[in-house]
């Protein structure tokens, strides 16, 4: 076989490291991140953490301490990354402070020439490009959950028009959400528009719905796995569109 009749994206010399820390029971954006970016020469490299419930209380709470990300952290350093992302989205409830002080955490270990990415910071970069005001908000999280989201969006500015959850708390289960119940919830919920829809969670099968919920519901839809690849990628220097994901990787914003 020659080498040069196979196809170029397939043999390309990735040209971009994403660094990415994960929830250790996410099963969802590892692959989803690698269907999206399709043979680019883009390589991912994962660390983890242990997280095994999402809920609002001392245990829930302190799956995300500091040192849990000193540790994951170190490890991913080895890959020498041109960015680094906590690919999750914790920052929605634990809040803005929480988010910055772990971007430090991050930048004291990592070298300078290494972006740093976070969720509520790509997301509401997002926000400001497309002149975002209100959302309708869909998660699969608990009710004590969605009020720290909520809470979380309006300190930023953001009024959330209507949302609905599913109620889990066990992270595992996110990625045993089947296609059908995320549109029918979202769909449910997408009425008085918004000026976006939210969908938050990294381990929730979403992503391949946003292209179809554009369409049914003529305004954009943001979902938090396609945000945070969008962002590290941005932030790396990775220019070119991705069609087929949704308006964000189609149009391409820039930070």
């Amino acid at each position: 076989m020659n080498i040069y009749d196979l196809n170029p994206q397939a043999t390309a010399k990735p040209s971009i490291r994403v660094g990415m820390i994960t929830p250790s029971t996410n099963t969802v954006l590892e692959p989803m991140s690698y269907k999206i970016i399709n043979g680019r020469a883009i390589s991912l490299h994962f660390s983890r953490i242990e997280v095994t419930r999402i809920e609002k209380s001392s245990f829930g709470d302190a799956q995300f301490s500091k040192n849990k990300f000193i540790e994951s952290s170190q490890l991913l350093i080895q890959t020498n990354p041109h960015v680094v992302v906590w690919n999750g989205t914790s920052a929605a409830w634990l809040g803005m402070q929480w988010e910055k002080s772990l971007l430090q955490t991050f930048r004291e270990i990592f070298p300078n020439h290494v972006a740093i990415v976070g969720y509520l910071e790509s997301q509401l970069a997002i926000f400001q490009a497309y002149g975002i005001k209100s959302v309708n908000l869909v998660s699969p999280y608990t009710d004590a959950i969605v009020e720290g989201i909520i809470r979380t969006l309006q300190e930023a500015g953001i009024h959330v028009l209507n949302e609905g959850h599913l109620g889990i708390s066990d992270n595992y289960s996110f990625a045993e959400v089947d296609s059908q119940t995320i549109v029918d919830l979202a769909l449910k919920i997408a009425h008085p528009p918004a000026d976006a829809m939210l969908v938050i969670c990294t381990n929730l099968s979403s992503a391949p719905l946003v292209h179809y919920l554009e369409s049914q519901l003529q305004y954009p839809v943001f979902d938090s796995l396609t945000v945070l690849l969008w962002a590290s990628l941005v932030k790396a220097g990775w220019t070119d569109s991705i069609s087929g994901w949704g308006r964000l990787l189609e149009e391409w914003p820039n930070l």
